[in-house]
């Protein structure tokens, strides 16, 4: 694997030749319907950089670490058991997220467009790797937590579609991803929600895991 001036990983002509040639006309493809939708990828174009801080809010507002955490903290603040239920169960689809998401980019291990600027927010050493587009299925995941499994007003859960819509569009439209990679992050984030949802704790469940968990945490802090 070589490297291009910035720095991304490039595929030489001999990986290139090893893949079948289906495979690499579609990848060819991508790449160059990427290049052409990445319209907002650069990061020193004064004509952009209004819209592109847009996008990099959505970016944010669908990053691993502030969904885990206001997760968290909306479950250590949840007393009724139906909302606990809800917020446990939504921490662990978010566990399951991110542990699909990194073994699928460990061993596609596609790279990122050559167009992306290294300025992502709070990156891991997974987070080079394309494919697929973790906030793709993250945003898919959560919207469909939201619009299936809680019963709030239409309005939000219009609102939850359209963010996730966002939030994929943006991948493509700042450079972070291929147009394949994001539509691959939609599919394993619509696979993850019907796993998590054959896998659904019901409201006594998961407080019985929750008591658990605080009993061994009180346990813990006790032998200490």
């Amino acid at each position: 694997m070589q490297k291009n001036e910035l720095g991304h990983g490039v595929d030489n002509d001999r990986s290139r030749e090893r893949r079948p040639a289906l495979l690499r006309d579609v990848l060819e493809l991508d790449e160059q319907l990427t290049r052409k939708l990445s319209v907002f990828a650069s990061a020193h174009d004064p004509k952009v950089s209004r819209v592109r801080s847009w996008l990099k809010l959505l970016e944010v507002s669908c990053h691993g670490v502030p969904c885990i955490g206001s997760t968290l903290l909306l479950l250590w603040m949840s007393e009724d058991k139906l909302y606990q239920q809800h917020w446990l169960n939504t921490y662990l689809a978010l566990l399951l997220d991110i542990i699909c998401v990194a073994i699928i980019k460990a061993s596609v291990r596609r790279r990122r467009p050559s167009n992306n600027h290294a300025d992502m927010f709070a990156t891991f050493a997974v987070d080079k790797l394309s494919f697929p587009s973790g906030h793709a299925t993250r945003a898919v995941l959560l919207s469909c937590i939201l619009i299936y499994k809680s019963e709030m007003h239409v309005v939000v859960q219009l609102l939850a579609f359209l963010w996730a819509l966002a939030v994929s569009v943006s991948r493509v439209l700042l450079g972070r991803h291929h147009v394949l990679d994001v539509v691959g992050g939609v599919v394993v984030g619509l696979a993850e929600y019907v796993t998590i949802s054959v896998l659904w704790l019901d409201a006594d469940s998961a407080r019985a895991l929750i008591a658990f968990f605080n009993y061994f945490q009180a346990f813990h802090l006790a032998d200490e």
